[in-house]
């Protein structure tokens, strides 16, 4: 079992006050309520029905590793079939990012970029909520191919080239954490999985791909075990028992998710002070 020394407190620290001029682009996640914007054609858009010219990167030895400028898009059924909502913040990605290549994913077509048949078996597959299907999805994504991934309900108001290469260019991996209230030093730390950005070379994302596929070999499955957040538990688990992901994770950059929830429905995760205080810092936009 790992446990954080004092020096690594202080480090953490450190990190959160060198974050702290970052706190302004939290307002890029925002989950929303709002009408749909117009529809936008972009030219870097992929709608994903042929993978056969997708290939993943291989540089992972030297200086130069980066995080692909891939985003990831997925809705079960197809991007059109989605509601407004989700149709609306995807297309937020595609405005604000034109400098990426955005892939939208159905299912079907995530299944077979991920080969997920020669991964998953299909009486575990065939049973589980379409959540950890899709929590299964991104990490097995990202492993092979990096890149961004975003929840479909997830809406972008800040450019990615404007922050995110550059505090993932020492960890090669970036994740918000939760910090509200209901999550207590036992269950830190806490990551918001909406948005992953990751190098297909980050030992984080790999050695999560390689511990999700043992672990849903096995009965009961993690969703049985750990719940909903069973993928969080999974990353909590490797913090504290695994010395180089732990390393790792401690070289990431710390920014806190209570700017990104802050316009959520749901802000009972945060108390009413600090949701005050975060939505006059970010007024609500339209869009």
């Amino acid at each position: 079992m790992i446990h954080k020394s004092n020096q690594t407190r202080t480090y953490r620290l450190r990190k959160r006050r060198q974050a702290s001029k970052f706190i302004g682009l939290l307002v890029m996640l925002c989950f929303i309520l709002l009408p749909i914007i117009k529809r936008v054609t972009t030219d870097s858009t992929v709608y994903m029905d042929d993978m056969s010219d997708l290939q993943p990167s291989l540089h992972c030895n030297g200086l130069n590793i980066t995080v692909p400028r891939i985003i990831w898009l997925f809705w079960d059924k197809g991007p059109k079939l989605a509601p407004n909502l989700q149709q609306a913040c995807m297309k937020s990605w595609e405005i604000q990012n034109p400098e990426y290549e955005t892939i939208h994913l159905n299912l079907l077509t995530a299944e077979k970029l991920i080969r997920r048949k020669e991964k998953y078996k299909d009486d575990v597959w065939n049973n589980i909520s379409i959540q950890a299907k899709s929590d299964i999805i991104r990490v097995e994504l990202l492993a092979k191919y990096g890149g961004v991934w975003v929840d479909a309900t997830v809406r972008c108001n800040i450019p990615l080239i404007y922050w995110i290469e550059h505090i993932t260019s020492v960890s090669h991996f970036f994740v918000f954490e939760r910090t509200d209230l209901y999550i207590t030093p036992a269950v830190r730390p806490h990551i918001a999985s909406w948005f992953i950005a990751s190098s297909n070379c980050s030992y984080i994302v790999q050695t999560l791909r390689k511990t999700i596929q043992h672990i849903w070999a096995k009965q009961p499955n993690p969703y049985q075990v750990y719940g909903y957040f069973w993928l969080h538990k999974v990353f909590l688990n490797l913090v504290k028992n695994d010395v180089t992901f732990f390393n790792a994770y401690t070289k990431m950059t710390f920014l806190s998710a209570d700017g990104p929830h802050c316009r959520e429905e749901g802000t009972w995760k945060m108390n009413k002070m600090t949701a005050v205080k975060c939505r006059k810092k970010y007024p609500k936009f339209g869009i």
